[in-house]
């Protein structure tokens, strides 16, 4: 039995992976941004900044506050 933090050979890892005895998967790709939805729909509907503006002053790529303004109003959120 192996203590934990022990490093296990690769073979024994790959005998547990084809068995379905996976050990937990890491989360893939890069992190989401954490952005404030509540200041994103303030600064939009309240404030009538524009998708632009938004993203220069609270420094995010425009596309990345696109794509958050979009799935805002998917969810019926953002006017």
């Amino acid at each position: 039995m192996p203590i934990e933090g022990e490093n296990i050979p690769i073979w024994l890892t790959r005998i547990k992976q084809y068995l379905g005895e996976e050990e937990e998967k890491k989360p893939r790709g890069r992190p989401r941004k954490m952005i404030n939805e509540d200041l994103l729909i303030e600064l939009h509907n309240d404030m009538g900044w524009s998708n632009r503006r938004i993203a220069r002053e609270l420094g995010f790529a425009n596309r990345t506050i696109d794509r958050r303004i979009n799935k805002l109003r998917k969810e019926g959120r953002l006017q």
